[in-house]
């Protein structure tokens, strides 16, 4: 993005956001860009990435009741669900924010921002690398949980995003059901795509990461 959005960005978030929401968006863009950057994807989705990290909490100033009224909170794309779920009325008010307040008009970046924490099916690169980056940086002080995520990842092969997306929708899952949490079926329909994907491949004869992280074929 040009350098004169992102200080404008990054100003209105320091004027809004706890600090600890505002390292998170930090984070989440440094560790966005230098995934885009290793994976060798071009500036435009490095662009697209960065604006979507940075701008992925950015409702996180609005409490739960504030979003229910507040125009930014609504969206056609929402479920019932997405409005029974704090975390989801945050992810899709700051995609409109995003579009309101920073013109930003690219589905592949406000999509990103919609679904960055469910994740969906049918995710594209963008989204694939703003939430692989988003559930990094909020584990980043278990720096085993990140080896982990890590060890799926071949920056020669883009499909391997697939493989560290299941282990992280695998593992919140997990948490989710040990706290007897709701589970968004966004993110069970995309575990259940990526596995299903991952299985074909693996029929096909191609190489995929087990759940370990090392690779296996047929």
């Amino acid at each position: 993005m040009e350098p004169a959005q992102r200080i404008r960005i990054v100003g209105w978030l320091q004027e809004r956001l706890p600090v600890e929401a505002l390292n998170d968006a930090l984070g989440t863009e440094k560790r966005v860009v230098e995934l885009a950057q290793q994976f060798r994807f071009s500036g435009d989705t490095i662009v697209k990435v960065a604006t979507a990290a940075l701008l992925h909490n950015c409702a996180t100033c609005f409490s739960v009741d504030e979003l229910r009224l507040h125009p930014d909170a609504e969206d056609p794309h929402m479920s019932d669900f997405d409005r029974m779920s704090a975390l989801s009325l945050r992810s899709f008010a700051a995609a409109s924010i995003a579009r309101r307040e920073f013109r930003v008009g690219d589905n592949e970046t406000l999509n990103a921002i919609r679904y960055h924490a469910t994740g969906r099916a049918g995710m594209g690169t963008v989204e694939k690398l703003v939430c692989v980056a988003h559930k990094m940086q909020q584990n980043r002080k278990n720096p085993l949980f990140l080896d982990k995520v890590m060890r799926f990842i071949h920056y020669g092969d883009p499909d391997t995003l697939d493989g560290a997306l299941m282990y992280l929708f695998d593992s919140q899952i997990s948490y989710d059901l040990g706290v007897n949490e709701l589970i968004h079926p966004r993110s069970v329909e995309a575990r259940n795509e990526l596995l299903l994907s991952l299985k074909a491949r693996l029929a096909e004869g191609q190489r995929r990461p087990n759940r370990v992280g090392q690779w296996s074929s047929v």
